[in-house]
C-alpha cells in the first residue's frame, strides 16, 4: 500500500499536508502574512522557510499520546476525504491479471509463475509500479485471496543487510506476517534466501532465494488529484512528459534537447506562455520506465545531506508568463512524479541496486533572486505525485512578462554502497492563469472578454451577442427567435398555431388539425406508400384521413400441378449408390398453374421403407414421425449429398399468399447392399484366375 498524498487543507491561519505512510503530518502557519511549512510531528528540527528570507520552520516530535489522539480525531477525517484518483491507471496491462483496487493502489498478478526476483522487480518497474508493499492485515488478506499460484513474490528483502528487511519502495518496516521459523535465510531450492514470498493457503511469508521462480504481485499507487477539486487559476500551461528520452551510449546522455515542453496558453494572457527544455548544467541522464509505463528521466543525485542553491547538477527548467495589458499572470502550481527506487532500471541499459536519495528540494528564482524554496522533502521508493501550490504566494502573480527558473535537486543518499545513485522524474506540469484588465471593472465572471460592469449578461459567456444571432426566447408561441439590438434580449415573432394547440412536431399543421401531432411525417398525401406493420397485407398506403396506413390482403392464385422430380438426367424415380454422393435431383417437370412468386420447400424421410407420403400438413411437419424439412433448400433442384441409409425425397410448392403446398412425386435413394465388401458376393459376374511364380491372382469378385 502506498501512503496517500493529500492537498492543502486550510483552517484560518492553519493548514495541513499529509503523507500518511507513518501518519506524517505537516502544519502550515501564517507568519508575517505568508504561509510556511512548519512541522513534522514525529521529529524535532529547525528548517529554513520556503521563502529563504531568514524565517524558520519548526519540526516537533509528536510523543504525547493524547496529542496523537486529538490529531487523529480532528485532522484525519479531513485527510481521509482527499481521495486519490485511480482512473488514470488502466485495469488491463499486457502480461498481468488485474486483481482490483485497495486503499489507493491498483494490484496486478503476473500472468505466469516462473519469474525470479529480478525479473519480477524489473517488470513491475517497467509498468510504473513495484512489487507489492503490504502494510496491514487487511492488505495481506486482499493479496492472499487474489493471487493465483501457491506462492508469489512481494517487495520485502534483506539483500542489503542480512536480517534487516526493507520494502522496495522505502516504506518503513511495520506490519509483517512471517510463518513460524521464518525468515531463516534458507530456501527449499538451496542458496541464501534474501527475498520474500506470500503463500496462498495461509497468507504467511517465507524468505526465498532470488533465483527461484514464482508468480509476483505488482502494485501501482494511485496519484492524488491535482489541482485540488474546485481550485481556480489552475489551467495547465506547460507539460514536460519526458517521453522522448533518448539517452544511449556515447555523449547523447549529456544532451537534454529531447525534453521539450508542450505549451498551452491560458485564455486572456497577453502573449504565449513559454518554457525551456528540462536540463542540467552538468551531469548526464538516462531513461527509465515512467509512472505510466512509458518513459521517464533518470538523473544522478547529490552526495551530501544539504540542498545546494544553484547547483550545477540540479535539474532545471524555466516558465515564462505574459500577462495581458493592464492585467496579471499567475504561476499557481507545479506537479511532477518522483521515485527514488531501491533498484534502478535503465531502458536500453543496466539495472541493479541503487544508493537512492532520501531527500529532495525545490527552489524558484526570478531574475536570479529567490522567491521560493522548500527542502528536505522525503523521496519515495515508488512513483509519487509531488505537488506545490503557489496560488496564495504573491511572488507568483506578476503584471509584466516574467521568467520563473526552477531547480530540483535530490540528495542525502541512503548509503547502501551501491555503485549507482539515481533519481527518477516524470510528468512535470506547471499550472496558472491570466487575469485581464477587467480586474478593476467588476471582473469578467463569464470570461467573454466584456467586463462585468459593461456586460448585459455578466454570467453568460454567450452574451452580449451580435444582433440577429439565432437564440431561443423560451416562448413556444414564437418563431425566428433572435438577439435584439441590445445584444442580450432574445425575442421572436408570433406563431400562428399558438391558438390552435401549437405545432408539436413542427410539420406546419397545428396540433388541433393534425391527426398525428407528434409525428412530423403525418398527415401525408393519401396514396403515399407506407408500412402498416401487417406482414399479411400488400400495397400498404396512406388512407383518406392522411394518417391511417393500411394495405390489402393478397388473393391466392395457387399452382395446380406440383411437377415431378427425379435423379440425374434420366429423372429416375430411384437410385442406388455405393460410397458416392447421391445424383442431383433434377426438376423433371416444373410446377405449373396460378400466378405470383413460387415458394418451395424440400422434405426428406429416413426409416421409411415404403416412402409413404407425409401424414401431416407442412405447418405441422414437425409432428410427422418420418418426414422433415431440409433447411435452406428453396430451389427447383436439390443436391442430396451423401447418405448412410435409405432416404426419400419430396418437393412441395405453392404461390405466395397461398396456404396450401402441392406435392411432387416421391423418389428414393438407397445404398448398394454389396457396397464396401459387405453382404453376399455377386457371383453372376465373370471371375478369372491367373497363376504366377509363387502367386495366384483372382479378378472380377464383387462382394
Amino acid at each position: 500500500m502506498e501512503p496517500p498524498r493529500s492537498p492543502f487543507l486550510a483552517f484560518a491561519c492553519v493548514g495541513a499536508h499529509a503523507t500518511m505512510g507513518m501518519a506524517q503530518v505537516h502544519l502550515y502557519f501564517l507568519i508575517k502574512n505568508k504561509f510556511y511549512s512548519t512541522m513534522n510531528l514525529f521529529t524535532e528540527h529547525l528548517y529554513p522557510s520556503p521563502k529563504g528570507n531568514g524565517e524558520t520552520r519548526w519540526k516537533i516530535g509528536l510523543k504525547n499520546q493524547l496529542l496523537k489522539l486529538v490529531l487523529a480525531v480532528v485532522f484525519l477525517p479531513f485527510l481521509a476525504s482527499a481521495q486519490n484518483d485511480c482512473s488514470s491507471i488502466p485495469n488491463s496491462i499486457s502480461g498481468y491479471i488485474y486483481l482490483g483496487e485497495f486503499n489507493n493502489s491498483k494490484y496486478y498478478c503476473s500472468d505466469g509463475s516462473n519469474f525470479d526476483w529480478w525479473e519480477a522487480t524489473s517488470s513491475a518497474a517497467s509498468n510504473g509500479g513495484h512489487l507489492v508493499v503490504i502494510n496491514s492485515q487487511a492488505e495481506n488478506d486482499f493479496v492472499q485471496n487474489a493471487i493465483i499460484a501457491n506462492y508469489a513474490w512481494i517487495g520485502y528483502t534483506d539483500e542489503n543487510s542480512e536480517g534487516n528487511f526493507e520494502w522496495v519502495n522505502g516504506d518503513a518496516q511495520g506490519y509483517t506476517h512471517w510463518a513460524s521459523g521464518e525468515p531463516n535465510n534458507g530456501s527449499p531450492n538451496g542458496g541464501y534466501a534474501d527475498y520474500t514470498v506470500i503463500k496462498r493457503n495461509n497468507g504467511k511469508w517465507y524468505d526465498r532465494n532470488g533465483n527461484d521462480g514464482y508468480e509476483f504481485v505488482m502494485e501501482i499507487p494511485c496519484p492524488a488529484a491535482f489541482p485540488p477539486p474546485g481550485a481556480t487559476c489552475f489551467d495547465q500551461m506547460v507539460h514536460w512528459d519526458l517521453e522522448n528520452c533518448s539517452s544511449n551510449s556515447g555523449g547523447s546522455n549529456a544532451d537534454y534537447s529531447e525534453f521539450t515542453p508542450s505549451i498551452s496558453t491560458p485564455t486572456g494572457c497577453g502573449g504565449n506562455v513559454d518554457a525551456s527544455i528540462v536540463y542540467r548544467d552538468n551531469g548526464n541522464h538516462s531513461c527509465a520506465p515512467g509512472m505510466d509505463g512509458n518513459v521517464a528521466m533518470c538523473v544522478g543525485t547529490g552526495a551530501g545531506c544539504s540542498f545546494i542553491n544553484n547547483d550545477q547538477y540540479a535539474l532545471r527548467f524555466d516558465v515564462t508568463v505574459n500577462p495581458p495589458a493592464g492585467g496579471t499572470a499567475s504561476l499557481s502550481g507545479l506537479s511532477f512524479y518522483e521515485k527514488a527506487p531501491a533498484y534502478y532500471n535503465w531502458i536500453g541499459g543496466s539495472s541493479g541496486p541503487n544508493d537512492y536519495p532520501t531527500k529532495y528540494g525545490i527552489r524558484v528564482t526570478v531574475g536570479g533572486s529567490q522567491v521560493y524554496k522548500d527542502v528536505d522533502i522525503s523521496t519515495t521508493g515508488a512513483w509519487s505525485l509531488e505537488t506545490f501550490d503557489f496560488s496564495n504566494d504573491p511572488d507568483f502573480t506578476v503584471n509584466a512578462t516574467t521568467t520563473f527558473s526552477f531547480e530540483l535537486r535530490a540528495y542525502c543518499r541512503v548509503g547502501n554502497g551501491a555503485s549507482q545513485t539515481v533519481w527518477d522524474i516524470d510528468e512535470i506540469k506547471a499550472f496558472g492563469c491570466c487575469e485581464g484588465p477587467c480586474a478593476t471593472s467588476g471582473g469578467d465572471s463569464d470570461g467573454d472578454g466584456v467586463c462585468d460592469n459593461d456586460d448585459c449578461a455578466p454570467n453568460d459567456a454567450s452574451l452580449p451577442a451580435t444582433p440577429g444571432t439565432a437564440c431561443n426566447d423560451g416562448d413556444p408561441n414564437t418563431v425566428n427567435d433572435m438577439i435584439q439590438s441590445d445584444g442580450c434580449t432574445c425575442a421572436g415573432t408570433f406563431d400562428p398555431c399558438a391558438t390552435s394547440g401549437g405545432d408539436s412536431d413542427g410539420d406546419g399543421v397545428c396540433d388541433n388539425d393534425d391527426c398525428a401531432p407528434n409525428d412530423a411525417s403525418l398527415p401525408a398525401t393519401p396514396g403515399t406508400a407506407c408500412n402498416d406493420g401487417d406482414p399479411n397485407t400488400v400495397n400498404d398506403m396512406i388512407q383518406a384521413d392522411g394518417c391511417t396506413c393500411a394495405g390489402s390482403t393478397p388473393v391466392c392464385d395457387n399452382i395446380t400441378l406440383g411437377g415431378t422430380i427425379g435423379f440425374g438426367a434420366n429423372c429416375s424415380g430411384s437410385t442406388t449408390v455405393c460410397n458416392a454422393a447421391v445424383p442431383m435431383i433434377e426438376n423433371c417437370a416444373s410446377p405449373s398453374g396460378g400466378s405470383g412468386a413460387m415458394e418451395i420447400i424440400w422434405l426428406r424421410a429416413i426409416n421409411n421403407p415404403t416412402c409413404a407420403p407425409p401424414s401431416t400438413t407442412i405447418g405441422n411437419i414437425g409432428n410427422d414421425p418420418l418426414w422433415s424439412i431440409i433447411p435452406g433448400e428453396t430451389g427447383l433442384t436439390l443436391n442430396p449429398g451423401t447418405i448412410t441409409q435409405k432416404t426419400c425425397y419430396l418437393r412441395c410448392t405453392r404461390r405466395t399468399g397461398c396456404d396450401i403446398y402441392l406435392e411432387s412425386n416421391i423418389i428414393m435413394a438407397d445404398l448398394d447392399p454389396n457396397c464396401g465388401g459387405g453382404g453376399a458376393p455377386n457371383c453372376d459376374t465373370d471371375i478369372s484366375i491367373t497363376t504366377g511364380n509363387g502367386s495366384i491372382t483372382v479378378t472380377g469378385l464383387d462382394g
